[in-house]
């Protein structure tokens, strides 16, 4: 298991580590995501999967491939798949594209899902010269998977600190090769942080900043948000918007941001250990319902939301709705 004081970065490479021990395999790719949209909020990808990573994410976003992260993470535990042992591994865009033209001829993939949540995903590849994933392979990274997925839900939870933080949003606006042409100071910092913690290069671009500009373009939309965890103890929100009045084409802003309760629903959950209905329970009081509305917005009766309010805050360690809505603002 991994070390609680490890940073998200460590821990893909602790579970790197982990799987070399147990699966044969020439390249992978430990990628974390936000859980409410399954975008990557990084990962640590081998040199030779770096190359072809660009034109992963496009494969994994903008088409519907065999084995895809989102039919993955629609399961309620963490069962692996490989392509070779798909009922049909020739109908993959991704193998017979991307793949087997950069020499492997096997994905093995599985959603890290604890408590029915996805957290992230594991990729392994072999070569064209490498036998394919056996079946036995695939049972045993299904079950090291549930064991990851543990250990990543808690770390997620551990990195949200209660405590006061003094943050500075931060603007960066990128052009439609995603290379940089205006920022503030403050996105300065937070671009070179988010590099520090995902354990990137200078030339490197945060996979955040990459997975919204193609969500952007999937969605066919002007606005996309994801969420993450910071290393200063809080939840922090990307937020990318396509700029039209540029003269530029294709430009996009990408605004870094404290999150909001509401965008931050699964980081409280997973802190607090929080069921859905209490997390139901605290957007209605963010709202400012009261005991009443709050029943008649939830179609449950008033004794129920007040034995809710006795869990949450024993859960929270608080004794008013004011001092629960003010610890859950400290973890943004």
């Amino acid at each position: 298991m991994t070390d609680k004081t490890l940073s998200l970065h460590q821990v893909r490479t602790h579970i790197r580590q982990a799987l070399k021990k147990q699966i044969s395999f020439d390249a992978s790719c430990i990628t974390t995501v936000d859980p409410s949209t399954l975008l990557s909020t990084g990962s640590l990808t081998d040199t030779v999967i770096e190359t072809i990573h660009d034109a992963l994410l496009k494969n994994e976003y903008l088409t519907n491939d065999l084995n895809s992260h989102q039919q993955l993470a629609e399961s309620t535990r963490s069962k692996a798949v490989s392509l070779q042992h798909s009922q049909k591994p020739n109908a993959s865009i991704r193998l017979h594209t991307i793949l087997i033209p950069a020499g492997f001829g096997d994905e093995l993939r599985v959603a890290l899902i604890s408590k029915s949540t996805c957290w992230g995903f594991i990729s392994l590849f072999r070569k064209l010269s490498s036998p394919y994933f056996t079946k036995e392979e695939l049972k045993l990274l299904s079950r090291l998977a549930s064991f990851f997925a543990e250990d990543l839900q808690s770390k997620q939870a551990q990195l949200v600190k209660t405590k006061d933080n003094d943050f500075t949003p931060g603007l960066l606006i990128l052009n439609k090769d995603l290379q940089l042409i205006y920022s503030t100071g403050e996105g300065e910092k937070w671009l070179a942080l988010m590099r520090e913690w995902e354990g990137l290069s200078e030339s490197q671009l945060p996979r955040s900043f990459q997975t919204l500009s193609i969500q952007l373009q999937k969605e066919n939309t002007d606005h996309a948000t994801l969420i993450t965890s910071n290393l200063f103890g809080g939840i922090m929100q990307v937020r990318a918007e396509q700029l039209h009045h540029l003269k530029q084409d294709n430009t996009i802003a990408f605004h870094i941001e404290k999150a909001s309760i509401e965008n931050n629903q699964f980081y409280i959950q997973s802190h607090y250990q929080l069921s859905n209905r209490e997390l139901d329970v605290i957007l209605c009081i963010k709202k400012g319902l009261s005991t009443k509305l709050i029943a008649d917005n939830l179609f449950i009766s008033t004794y129920t939301v007040q034995d809710h309010l006795k869990s949450i805050f024993h859960k929270v360690d608080v004794h008013s709705r004011n001092e629960l809505l003010s610890k859950i603002d400290q973890l943004l």
